[in-house]
């Protein structure tokens, strides 16, 4: 994944802003990609479930490292240059090193919670299921600040975009691949390039139609 880290870090620098999507993530309603840069925020990450467990159990929610939009601003460098500090230029898991960045470099102000944590907050929504593959996940989105960095923050509400798993009538996963997306904005449009397509686990053919859109 540090490959992955690396070709992040210089597209940011290169001026590209960037949609980050694994194949398994969705997206519940449609929002011009433009909308995320008119919101303001540098650095837009989903809730994950519970991987890594142990941050997971520490601090009560984790963002995933594979679905999260990054605008291309000094702000959002200074993130990603903690986060490729902490992968020290070898084979890390990307899941474990954004989390760790993001609980233990980033000391984060939180709004509307005094600053607190938004797992602390109470009266938070959570999941309520039978399924123990996600209950109690944490589900309001959540926005901040990182003094260390000047970045701001925002984690998408659960019901906007979550992880799923793909599975047939005979309850046999179907997909489970990694795409990294690339969005490139040009002179005023954007046009969609698949950069890293890596399959874990394929048992037929995946495809995917990208679409270009222009703002």
């Amino acid at each position: 994944m540090a490959a992955r880290l690396k070709l992040t870090t210089d597209l940011l620098r290169n001026g590209t802003h960037l949609l980050i999507t694994d194949v398994d993530n969705v997206f519940s309603r449609h929002v011009p990609l433009h909308g995320f840069l008119e919101q303001g925020y540098d650095v837009y990450h989903a809730f994950e479930m519970f991987y890594p467990t142990w941050i997971y159990h520490i601090h009560g929610f984790v963002i995933c490292s594979g679905h999260q939009f990054l605008r291309s601003s000094p702000e959002t460098l200074n993130f990603m240059d903690l986060v490729m500090d902490r992968c020290r230029g070898k084979k890390c898991d990307d899941q474990h090193t954004y989390n760790e960045v993001f609980f233990w470099d980033l000391n984060i102000t939180w709004d509307n919670n005094m600053g607190r944590s938004p797992a602390t907050r109470e009266g938070a929504l959570r999941v309520n299921s039978t399924g123990p593959e996600s209950n109690n996940l944490l589900v309001e989105s959540a926005t901040g600040r990182s003094p260390v960095t000047n970045h701001t923050i925002k984690i998408w509400d659960r019901d906007f975009a979550w992880r799923v798993s793909f599975v047939n009538t005979f309850g046999v996963i179907f997909v489970d691949v990694r795409m990294f997306l690339k969005l490139v904005g040009h002179r005023g449009g954007w046009s969609a390039h698949i950069a890293n397509l890596k399959p874990k686990m394929c048992i037929q053919q995946s495809w995917f139609t990208l679409f270009s859109s222009h703002i």
